[in-house]
């Protein structure tokens, strides 16, 4: 990273620590992923014994893959004419980049509307890519394999409290995630 945009990285890691809400937001998408495909959950209640497990750091990959928290990356310019789908786009046109969409690219990944708690391709985008990749990728990967194992190992007959269609999303530009996610626990 060079002097020039590290203000601006370091303004924005700030911002997110601080308001929390991507790590909020993967954590609730994750609990209703494992609600909503309460067939596959054996295989994470299986591993939630150990955060640091194989099929545990997966199926925490997939939950970012699938409902990633950040849809879209902050915006970028071309240093290039660039074609996109036969669409040309000039030198410095503004553009935005839409991280959910990338992650459910079926070029990139094969049945990518399906939830696969075993899918071992770890190449999502939730955390961005390159120099501009989540400098809390780890830290965050590492959290939500702990909330995940502490909740399924707590709580293994988790249950929706309501209707799928009825949970109160909240969408920004940047962010997606739930209000809210209404369960039963029964330990």
């Amino acid at each position: 990273m060079t002097a020039a945009p590290a203000p601006a990285r370091c303004s924005t890691c700030s911002r997110r620590r601080r308001s929390r809400e991507p790590r909020r937001k993967s954590r609730g998408g994750g609990r209703n992923s494992i609600c909503r495909a309460s067939a596959s959950t054996g295989a994470v209640r299986a591993s939630s014994r150990s955060a640091t497990d194989g099929r545990a750091r997966l199926a925490v990959d997939e939950f970012l893959r699938y409902e990633a928290p950040v849809c879209m990356a902050t915006v970028r310019f071309t240093d290039q004419p660039v074609d996109i789908g036969g669409v040309e786009i000039p030198a410095g046109e503004l553009v935005m980049l839409s991280l959910g969409a990338a992650n459910r690219d079926p070029r990139r990944f094969s049945d990518p509307d399906r939830l696969l708690l075993r899918r071992n391709d770890p190449g999502h985008l939730a955390f961005g890519h390159g120099i501009h990749r989540c400098l809390g990728a780890f830290l965050g990967r590492m959290e939500a394999q702990i909330a995940l194992g502490g909740v399924i190992s707590r709580f293994p007959q988790m249950a929706l409290a309501v209707d799928q269609a009825d949970l109160p999303w909240r969408n920004t530009t940047m962010l997606r995630g739930l209000e809210s996610l209404p369960v039963t626990l029964r330990g």
